[in-house]
């Protein structure tokens, strides 16, 4: 019994650990079509939320592929 509630106090610590970032601000990452639910989660923590932010680091993210996909 001690070993589970060691794990979940662990998971409970790592849970506190993340930024909480409204549902709503997922929804809206999720929506750009291009972000998996983790990728979103990061973004919006790197940035605090800031939306502005998170759309030039989605079109810096783009450019890079784009340019990395042609030929040399």
């Amino acid at each position: 019994m001690a070993k589970i509630e060691a794990m979940h106090e662990t998971w409970w610590r790592r849970r506190e650990a993340q930024p909480l970032i409204p549902e709503c601000e997922l929804r809206f990452m999720m929506k750009l079509g291009r972000l998996e639910r983790d990728e979103a989660m990061r973004l919006l923590g790197r940035y605090r939320g800031d939306r502005e932010a998170v759309y030039a680091a989605l079109r810096t993210r783009d450019l890079v592929r784009e340019r990395n996909a042609q030929p040399h």
